[in-house]
């Protein structure tokens, strides 16, 4: 069977729903179906260069039935049918048209890639009819200034309408930061929208120019120019140049993350056994330090322990590093300083590399995860883990929230007759899973410190469990993971970004993930894993 027949036998009902659909009796869409099959057979495909066969064979179709109308005027003698046989084309010259309104519209496609003043200009002088003295009236410039526009977009036009077409599948980047954000809005464009985030991949490593994006990405350069604005005024991306850009921090590749996860499943897994085993064994201390929480079940408690000293052993480990990234964290439009870890959605590289082992692909799936997300208002602070193997990342929660967990562990503590609000209250944050009631009291179901209480915990988490980690792997380890992740970094960033993703050994979700693969932490019930790996204490 040749290619042509293939291609017939996987389209046939689609055309004949084409017909049915145009026409609305069987009789008739089987003869249009037919024809439509006879002018497939007739086209060269195997010779043709077809990006998109889906809308090539749609438009065939159409130019079939305006035939079919056409041949069978008597029939089908209706004001209805009056745009297609006025766009009728004989089977002679289909082909022809068919190159032709694909010329035209690859042509319209190609002059929204342009840059807003070469298009605009554009289409001001050949479709607007306007005059090049007009056109530089209305914008201020010389006439020159217009014929040079006028000339750059032809030579870049006709150069593109000979290229061959290509399809661009977006990606999905995972984002956080690390250091301080002022407003959230500013950094939810990067988090949330496709489009921001693939040009920062399209200008990851190399410069480019704002038609450079758009051919890239297969997308208007109005909307480019648009979303270059926030991206520019956050420092996500520069200028360089007159007329380019680069985005500013490191994107984490499908390639990278998985040599990084290979390497990093290997190494922490036995960092991950001694935290665990300092827990098991330092847990008994930590409960009778007799915070509201103490008598929590012991896999609760040693979820937010482990993930507690996890945090801890990675950032003593950056603090090892002499060229410390804390002294030239990037200073954000929003007036805050923080760094971006952007990295290819897990799914996208599961699917780019199909045939990595299983445990790294599960690994790659499930090690991730917010970590250390910090709220705090003048009364109390809260920490929250968010190891992706038992629960989403969650919002982190508010200033005001922390405060209301705060009002319900003082009506606990003093036993006091809640209010018609407080009952109000309790029965939210029962509902979010943080509270619960038994007996008709309520009780916290995360680990709640006094300021006093929680000097213990860092402490006895610091020299039991973090310190006896260090001892085996410190800072010597922390250099050769700094050495192995340098050479992994493919593309040319700046020296201070180099620094920050080499010296990133921060991983206290991937210490749980390993810890929950090996069966050592169980995973909790739908009900724990709401509030799972938070903890809240109060201010000195």
């Amino acid at each position: 069977m040749d290619f042509t027949e293939k291609l017939t036998e996987q389209y046939a009902k689609k055309i004949y729903g084409f017909a049915y659909g145009k026409t609305g009796n069987t009789h008739d869409a089987e003869d249009l179906s037919q024809s439509i099959l006879l002018t497939l057979c007739k086209i060269d495909f195997e010779g043709k260069d077809i990006a998109d066969m889906d809308g090539y064979i749609w438009r065939v179709c159409n130019y079939t039935w305006s035939n079919f109308l056409r041949k069978n005027k008597p029939v089908w003698n209706s004001a209805s049918y009056a745009d297609e046989l006025e766009n009728s084309a004989s089977e002679e010259n289909l082909e022809e048209e068919l190159i032709k309104s694909e010329t035209y519209i690859k042509l319209r496609r190609e002059l929204m890639y342009l840059s807003r003043m070469k298009r605009e200009i554009t289409i001001m002088f050949y479709y607007d009819g306007k005059s090049g003295k007009d056109i530089a009236a209305y914008f201020g410039i010389p006439a020159a200034t217009v014929r040079w526009y006028l000339g750059e977009a032809k030579k870049t036009l006709k150069e593109r309408i000979d290229m061959k077409d290509t399809i661009y599948r977006p990606k999905k980047l995972d984002i956080y930061f690390s250091g301080t954000l002022n407003d959230i809005a500013k950094i939810a464009e990067l988090r949330n929208d496709l489009l921001t985030q693939n040009i920062c991949i399209a200008c990851a490593g190399k410069a480019l120019t704002v038609e450079e994006i758009a051919q890239k990405l297969c997308m208007s350069a109005l909307f480019i120019e648009n979303k270059l604005e926030n991206l520019l005024y956050m420092g996500y991306i520069e200028k360089v140049g007159a007329a380019k850009y680069r985005t500013t921090f490191f994107v984490q590749d499908e390639d990278f993350i998985a040599a990084k996860s290979s390497y990093e499943f290997g190494k922490f897994t036995p960092v991950a056994a001694i935290i665990y085993n300092e827990a098991k064994a330092a847990l008994p201390e930590i409960r009778k330090i007799g915070f509201m929480g103490c008598d929590l079940p012991e896999n609760v408690l040693m979820w937010a322990v482990c993930e507690i000293a996890a945090h801890n052993y990675g950032n003593k480990l950056i603090c090892s590093f002499e060229n410390k990234v804390s002294k030239f964290c990037p200073l954000r439009g929003d007036g805050s300083k923080h760094w971006i870890l952007a990295s290819v959605e897990k799914n996208e590289v599961l699917k780019a590399l199909p045939n990595l082992p299983s445990q790294i692909a599960d690994y790659i799936k499930y090690a991730g995860g917010a970590a250390g997300k910090y709220t705090s208002n003048n009364q109390l602070c809260m920490q929250q883990f968010d190891p992706n193997c038992i629960t989403p990342d969650r919002k982190p929660l508010t200033s005001r929230e922390i405060s209301d967990l705060g009002r319900i562990h003082t009506i606990i503590t003093q036993n006091t007759e809640p209010s018609e609000y407080d009952k109000e209250l309790i029965a939210l944050w029962a509902e979010k899973g943080f509270v619960s009631v038994e007996n008709g009291k309520p009780r916290l179901t995360i680990p709640y410190f006094t300021s006093a209480e929680h000097e213990k915990l860092e402490s006895i988490v610091n020299e039991s469990i973090v310190k006896k980690a260090i001892a085996s792997y410190g800072s010597d380890f922390a250099a050769e993971y700094a050495e192995f992740t340098d050479k992994q970094i493919n593309a040319p960033v700046s020296e201070e970004e180099r620094t920050f993703v080499k010296q990133n050994i921060y991983k206290p979700n991937a210490i749980g993930y390993l810890l929950f693969s090996a069966g050592k932490l169980k995973k909790p019930s739908a009900e724990e894993a709401k509030s799972i790996c938070t903890i809240i204490w109060e201010r000195p």
